[in-house]
């Protein structure tokens, strides 16, 4: 209780702090406090004035904030003054933490926009941790304040306040959550989040105007939360409370949040494709010289086809953890209707391609397929090296979960995807919006292989290949069990896999300073050998069959070569790639029977019929009429991989390193508060007052 003594003081007290100010500056009354706050004299007696004084207090929260006044305020002192200015920082925090359970909604914005704006200040901006953690809040009751912190936050946030103020509340906690790039060793997580506030996150994505708002921000907050290592193992409880979900709706909002990320940078790289493409007679002949010799990428600079991978840390974490999402990687989206028509289709007399396709069904595997396709197109930068191998890695736990393959192989479920394609000099790139609507398989497959063939240069991206044949192998291993005869254009992949044999050993005296590609080799022929020995229970034909083998011995130098090679590193001493070469020998026992088996048949029949060079044709007839006297070795554990698990140290530095950019480049882009977030949040409360 303040006498009317205490009263009379406070008034004088800010009349003074207003007067101080040149009335032609003509300054706002919350500028003048402001900057008396931080002014560099006179610290101490302003702290006591203002320490207990409530009255002062509940004036100054009613005056409406001015965020960059603030910010620009805080940005004009050094170190040193604001060191000078600790205690008072200290106040203005604590002051704002208490204010927010007011019975004032005016007050209580003003406050939580003051405590995200010094926050963000004083956290973010500085290099020591524990220097602004002293700045901000200071040492003592640390956790008692946080702890009041986080109460107070969650009750604002489980009430039915509006969404714009809702989305100022997660600001505060990103912010928190974000103020080092190492989550691990953020001191708030421990004290600011609980299983209750993680329940509420996804919460907010079952309901369309909640996931509206902050959607993208709830996905970031929970992302950030399971990635968590810290002393009260909460990263692991909530992994385990993610695994757990079994609401649809939450789990479709969760889906739908994710799709329309990817909706929105494929849109974008539409946007540029239509903005960059050629006109003319002149400019065509230069594009066609231009990628003769170099494919076309994704330019580097341009921020608006930089992928995000905080949605694709968040998609891994759910496929990862949670065997409830995969029925929603093919749950249609009716809101990815262009207009929200669904009655569109290709047949429609629209005739923009892009506008045609967005028209079509979508679901998060056609819109992360053609994303991957997208991000394919740039492998030069480091950065997107690591986006890529996180799309694969997603791609991989996608393709041993057997509930989403019976989904994608299933023949009544069919999407017609836009995969991009690199254009090169070798080959012209199909229009693939004309293909007609297949299973999932097909594009996943089609996704592969246009890996496989585009990305053959000295800078060998091998890790991203051994991905990617292990996503091969576990479509053809559940095709395999699953007895499923699937009509692809199989010849595609195996030139694709061939082709690559032959870069390997081509290039293998420099390939092999940085990779093991007798590793890689033997990935490629494990798929040979697949098709080999179970090949006639998932071959849509026996003719399929046959051409397999025809392949094989039409290719057969190439397959020669490189057992030629495996042999060399198997008999070398002292190598560290000598078992590697002993089990790419033993790899290529079945190839090397059949080659020398119908070679030898071919042999005969040309020179009983005095043919020198056979047909495709008469090739086949001969392989057709010599299947009964080959001899082939039964190989052991073709249709078994290994699941993934991001427990190697190569994993756990890629999601460490990932986490880290996916908070500079948040806090970056996402954090500011703007004039028109405090308009919006005023007429909110004026509206429901």
């Amino acid at each position: 209780m303040h006498t009317p003594m205490a009263n009379n003081m406070h008034s004088t007290y800010v009349n003074r702090l207003a007067s101080n100010i040149k009335r032609r500056d003509l300054k706002e009354k919350v500028v003048q406090i402001y900057e008396s706050f931080f002014k560099k004299d006179g610290q101490s007696d302003l702290f006591i004035n203002l320490a207990n004084n409530d009255s002062f207090w509940n004036d100054f929260f009613l005056l409406r904030a001015n965020p960059s006044s603030l910010l620009e305020i805080i940005d004009s002192l050094d170190k040193q003054d604001l060191l000078r200015c600790k205690n008072m920082i200290n106040l203005l925090f604590t002051k704002s933490v208490s204010t927010l359970d007011s019975d004032s909604p005016i007050r209580i914005a003003n406050a939580s926009i003051t405590l995200l704006i010094i926050s963000q200040r004083i956290l973010i901006s500085s290099e020591n941790l524990s220097t602004s953690l002293d700045l901000l809040i200071g040492g003592h009751d640390f956790e008692v304040k946080i702890a009041l912190l986080s109460n107070k936050l969650y009750a604002l946030l489980v009430s039915e306040n509006s969404p714009c103020f809702r989305s100022i509340l997660l600001k505060i906690y990103c912010t928190f959550l974000m103020c080092c790039h190492d989550t691990d060793t953020n001191p708030f997580v421990d004290h600011l989040v609980s299983l209750e506030l993680f329940d509420l996150l996804l919460s907010f994505l079952a309901s369309p105007v909640t996931r509206q708002y902050f959607g993208f921000q709830v996905i970031v907050l929970l992302t950030i939360l399971i990635n968590h290592k810290g002393k009260k193992n909460l990263g692991e409880l909530f992994a385990g409370r993610l695994s757990s979900v079994d609401n649809e709706v939450a789990l479709d909002g969760y889906a739908k949040v994710i799709s329309h990320s990817f909706l929105e940078f494929t849109r974008k790289f539409d946007e540029y494709r239509d903005e960059t493409s050629s006109t003319g007679l002149l400019s065509s002949i230069a594009s066609m010289v231009g990628h003769m010799f170099i494919a076309e990428e994704i330019p580097q600079d341009n921020d608006n086809l930089e992928p995000d991978d905080t949605v694709l840390v968040a998609f891994y974490e759910i496929v990862h953890l949670n065997r409830h999402f995969i029925a929603q990687l093919t749950h249609t989206h009716g809101e990815n209707y262009l207009n929200g028509d669904p009655s569109l289709t290709l047949n429609s007399k629209s005739t923009n391609k892009n506008e045609q396709i967005q028209n079509l069904p979508s679901n998060l595997l056609v819109t992360f397929f053609e994303f991957c396709s997208i991000v394919m197109l740039q492998t030069k930068s480091e950065e997107n090296f690591d986006t890529i191998r996180l799309a694969f890695i997603i791609l991989t736990c996608i393709t041993e979960d057997q509930c989403a393959n019976a989904i994608m192989h299933d023949l009544n479920v069919v999407f017609r995807v836009q995969l991009h394609r690199m254009p090169m000099r070798h080959r012209k790139v199909n229009d693939e919006s004309f293909k007609g609507p297949r299973p999932l398989a097909y594009s996943i497959l089609d996704l592969m292989v246009e890996f496989l063939s585009t990305h053959l240069t000295k800078n060998l991206l091998c890790e991203l290949y051994i991905f990617a044949i292990g996503v091969i192998h576990r479509l053809l291993c559940f095709q395999k069990r699953s007895k499923i005869r699937f009509n692809y254009s199989w010849r595609e992949l195996w030139y694709a896999l061939i082709n690559l044999i032959k870069f390997l050993v081509n290039n293998e005296s420099e390939l092999i300073k940085k990779w093991n590609i007798l590793s890689l080799s033997n990935c490629v022929v494990d798929i040979f050998n697949l098709f080999i020995t179970f090949g006639d229970t998932f071959l849509p034909s026996p003719q399929s069959y046959d051409d397999l083998y025809y392949e094989i011995i039409r290719m057969h130098i190439i397959f020669d070569n490189l057992y030629s090679l495996a042999l060399r590193y198997s008999s070398m001493e002292n190598n560290q790639y000598r078992e590697y070469g002993n089990k790419l020998s033993n790899s290529l026992i079945n190839i090397k029977a059949i080659i020398n088996h119908f070679n030898s048949k071919i042999e005969q029949w040309s020179v009983a019929n005095q043919v020198a060079s056979l047909t495709e044709e008469q090739v086949l007839e001969v392989v057709r009429n010599n299947y009964d006297s080959l001899t082939l070795k039964l190989q052991d554990s073709l249709d078994h991989f290994e699941s993934y698990s991001h427990v190697k140290k190569k994993d756990i530095e890629l999601f460490a390193r990932v986490m880290k950019k996916v908070i500079i480049k948040y806090r970056e882009k996402k954090l500011k508060f703007t004039a028109e977030d405090q308009q919006t949040l005023m007429q909110e409360i004026l509206s429901n007052s």
